[in-house]
């Protein structure tokens, strides 16, 4: 705090040194209110957060003296600031000490003292010339009854009263010194760019003349009584160019003006003492002549040439005309006889006849083109497939199974190189559909991309070439989810295809400016620039270039992509240079922030939700997801009897509730609003915690499409609505019963090995690390379930739920049972007695 300030309400006003202005109401009370005023960019703000001083108008009004800003006035009732800074007329934007006189005018010290009229809004200094010899002045100013003010400064009290203050100073007499043309000083007579553009100098002159390419001046001026006086401040404008009064201290003397289109100015300078009294203007006026081409006689004359042109054009085209008139008179008069005897209809006919025979021949030569393609490329796996199952039968009769599995592997690879031809192939018709439409979505864009390394994955491991996949985007994509698929696929494989044994590609998910960018960069064979601009210069299909294992493709893929992201609003660029590798970079439209990450994020704000539904650990849990209320009401009754049943509105909650419940089963929809069932699926399907849980799709679009999209994302059953009861009943079982058998299968792994080999997932390795611990701990009294809880920082609850859910037992059960397998194992060695060993 620099200064404080107590209101007639009985308030504090608090000026700090960087932290602004602080009203403190009700200082005395426990909690009293404290209101912050700091500066921002509103430009009813706060000027400046260092404030030197303050002083209370009344009930209207606070003045505030800041370290920068100016003098800035508050007013109390509507909460703005009106500031006054050397742009209003001020000589220092430092306001040291602030008072009001009898008159209701503000005096405040900067590096002199100045008065502010408040009726009129001018201000006054007073310096030097005007007795105040001061250096400096203090943060303090006081006035008697009788109107007298008291500043201090650094020779001890400056007093003086106002009214008898003379005002009437004579305004000092402004007159222009000098001239300077593109920055050279021109004086009379002087020769310039092989002119003399004055005759006699500017301070008598009052019209000047320039040529257009002399556009560029400035103008010098000064005070004639006073040339040197730093109470002098000028204003000046170039009538013409400024539409109001440019201000400008005494030791900024000058106007400058560059590029001055020709045409007629007038410049005007003023001087003033600063008490609001401006001197009679010193007027110059400035003509700037237009260029050469510019001129009425040039234009005249480039108007009549260009008339007579018209005008023999007109004639010689009207003269042509006519004799060509004439000829095709006597062409029709020969060919009328002709023209009678044929049959137009024929020839109508015939024409029309050619013209489909002409693009019947186009449409044959591209399918010959493109069958040629296809067979090409389909040749070499059937034939692969054919001669490794001939091996097979071989290989068969000799009982040679171990190199029956090493040919099996070369014909599964050989099928798939086939399935993506085709896959590529169906694509690429798709893209030729001129009405196709696309059905974007938001969707994780790591998921698709994911979802296509998956399907190379095999490709690249043949070739050692590792993918590595980093993702810095915190924001869905909007795409349609088939046709991004295929995108990603078509940009990956053909990475893989022109990258050396060995590589690396590297997948890089970031967003950019106009969206989320997702570049595949490749340490391959790279193109030249020719090559890259020939891609998508013609329509024809083109073979595609060898790659570095001699793979072959149809030369559909970018083609297809740069359709496909055309239907999505997206974009696709390439950079590459040869043995340099390739950058290609997708760019789709952003949609809202990562839905799912945030579901899996804030997980906590989801305690309440679960807390009100109550869950019964006797009995199987089953998890519904669903906006529609009735349809949750009618699965709950279907199964309440069999099962708790807890539900969830939407596809982001249910994420939540399925993470800290892992229910047995869980039942979505499809189509919800923010997160949707697939996504759901997809998302729990690859989380190690979730992967486990059956899921039962249930959706009212019963099309093939929407089927395999659920399917594909790891669901494992799908029901259509409306629904038959029994049927969901049957199919909930069916999936409950698959899970009691895996459970089961579990237990019996758990209590014969030590380290149960189970498959790579969170859950087996949660199991794992509790088995390892008991065995460890085995020997502690205090060996229960709250204790392994809290040593390895698990929820009891879910520790529990986890243990039920996939070994078909309880943590208890089993440390009994680990405990009695302990002890037998010690009884068969004969080695301990039985009070030992317990």
């Amino acid at each position: 705090m620099f200064t404080l300030l107590e209101d007639a309400d009985g308030s504090l006003w608090l000026g700090t040194f960087g932290a602004g202005l602080q009203h403190v109401e009700n200082p005395d009370s426990d909690k009293p209110t404290i209101t912050k005023y700091v500066f921002n960019k509103n430009e009813n703000s706060l000027s400046n957060n260092f404030i030197t001083s303050m002083f209370n108008e009344g009930k209207n009004a606070l003045w505030l003296g800041t370290n920068g800003g100016g003098l800035n006035r508050f007013d109390k009732k509507r909460k703005t600031f009106e500031h006054f800074t050397t742009d209003n007329g001020l000589r220092s934007n430092v306001v040291q000490a602030i008072v009001m006189d009898l008159d209701s005018n503000i005096w405040f010290s900067s590096n002199v003292i100045s008065k502010l009229d408040t009726k009129e809004k001018t201000i006054t200094h007073y310096d030097a010339s005007d007795g105040v010899y001061s250096r400096y002045f203090t943060c303090h100013a006081q006035s008697n009854p009788d109107g007298t003010l008291y500043f201090g400064d650094d020779k001890g009290i400056l007093t003086f009263n106002p009214k008898y203050i003379d005002n009437n100073k004579i305004a000092p007499i402004p007159e222009l010194s000098a001239i300077r043309l593109f920055g050279k000083e021109i004086n009379p007579r002087e020769m310039h760019k092989d002119i003399v553009p004055f005759n006699k100098s500017i301070t008598f002159s009052d019209t000047i003349e320039l040529p257009f390419y002399l556009n560029s001046l400035s103008l010098e001026f000064a005070s004639i009584l006073q040339p040197n006086s730093k109470s002098v401040s000028y204003s000046f404008m170039m009538e013409g160019i400024d539409e109001q009064w440019i201000y400008t201290k005494y030791s900024e003397r000058q106007a400058i003006y560059v590029s001055l289109p020709h045409g007629k100015y007038t410049f005007v300078v003023r001087a003033s003492l600063g008490n609001n009294i401006w001197s009679k203007p010193r007027m110059l006026h400035i003509i700037i002549s237009p260029p050469w081409w510019k001129m009425l006689w040039f234009r005249l004359t480039f108007v009549l040439f260009f008339t007579i042109a018209i005008a023999s054009l007109i004639y010689f085209y009207t003269k042509n005309l006519k004799q060509r008139n004439i000829r095709l008179e006597q062409l029709v008069a020969r060919r009328t006889d002709e023209l009678q005897k044929n049959n137009t209809t024929l020839q109508e006919e015939r024409i029309v006849v050619e013209m489909k025979n002409k693009q019947l021949n186009d449409v044959l030569q591209s399918k010959e083109k493109l069958i040629n393609i296809i067979a090409h490329d389909f040749k070499g796996p059937l034939n692969g497939i054919f001669g490794f199952a001939q091996l097979i039968q071989n290989e068969k009769n000799k009982k040679r199974y171990d190199k029956i599995d090493e040919l099996i592997d070369i014909i599964s690879n050989s099928a798939k190189s086939l399935v993506g031809q085709m896959v590529a192939l169906l694509d690429w018709t798709k893209s030729e559909d001129k009405n196709l439409q696309a059905n974007p979505i938001e969707i994780h864009t790591k998921i698709l991309v994911e979802d296509a390394i998956s399907l190379v994955k095999t490709i690249a491991d043949q070739k050692n070439i590792s993918i590595e996949l980093h993702n810095d985007c915190v924001f869905n994509s909007v795409v349609d989810p088939l046709m991004g698929s295929m995108v990603f696929r078509n940009i990956l494989s053909n990475a893989i295809k022109y990258t050396h044994q060995g590589g690396t590609v590297t997948i890089l998910i970031q967003e950019s400016t106009e969206g989320v960018a997702i570049s595949f960069v490749d340490n391959g064979i790279g193109m030249t620039k020719e090559k890259i601009d020939s891609l998508f210069s013609t329509d024809e299909l083109q073979e595609s270039t060898p790659g570095t294992d001699n793979e072959t493709g149809t030369g559909f893929g970018l083609r297809m992509s740069k359709i496909f992201l055309d239907k999505n609003n997206g974009k696709l660029s390439i950079t590459s240079a040869e043995r340099q590798g390739t950058v290609v970079t997708i760019t789709l439209p952003k949609g809202s922030k990562n839905i799912l990450e945030e579901a899996t994020s804030n997980t906590t704000e989801q305690n309440t939700t679960l807390a009100e539904q109550t869950v019964s650990r006797s009995k199987n849990i089953v998890l519904v997801v669903d906006d529609d209320k009735e349809v949750i009401n009618i699965i709950k009754k279907t199964l309440e009897e069999y099962c708790d049943v807890i539900e969830a509105p939407n596809g982001k909650e249910g994420i939540s509730i399925a993470m800290q419940v892992l229910p047995d089963v869980i039942i979505s929809d499809i189509q919800m609003p923010g997160t949707t069932g697939i996504e759901l699926c997809e998302y729990l399907k690859k989380n190690k915690k979730t992967a486990h849980i059956p899921l039962l799709m249930v959706s009212s679009f019963n099309d093939e499409e929407t089927k395999n999209n659920a399917f594909s994302v790891g669901a494992n059953d799908y029901i259509e609505k409306p629904f038959n009861a029994f049927q969901l009943l049957k199919k909930v079982e069916a999936l409950l019963v698959l899970k009691q058998k895996i459970s089961e299968k579990t237990r019996t792994d758990v209590a014969i090995e030590l380290y149960p080999d189970m498959p790579d997932e969170y859950d087996n390795k949660l199991i794992q690390k509790v088995n390892a611990f008991v065995d460890s701990h085995i020997n502690i009294e205090k060996l229960n379930v709250n204790f392994i809880a809290q040593e390895l920082n698990i929820s009891r609850t879910q520790l529990w739920r986890l243990y039920k859910s996939r070994t078909g037992e309880t943590l208890g059960d089993y440390i009994k049972e680990r405990k009695l397998q302990k002890a037998y194992a010690l009884l068969l060695t004969q080695k301990y007695r039985i009070s030992d060993i317990a």
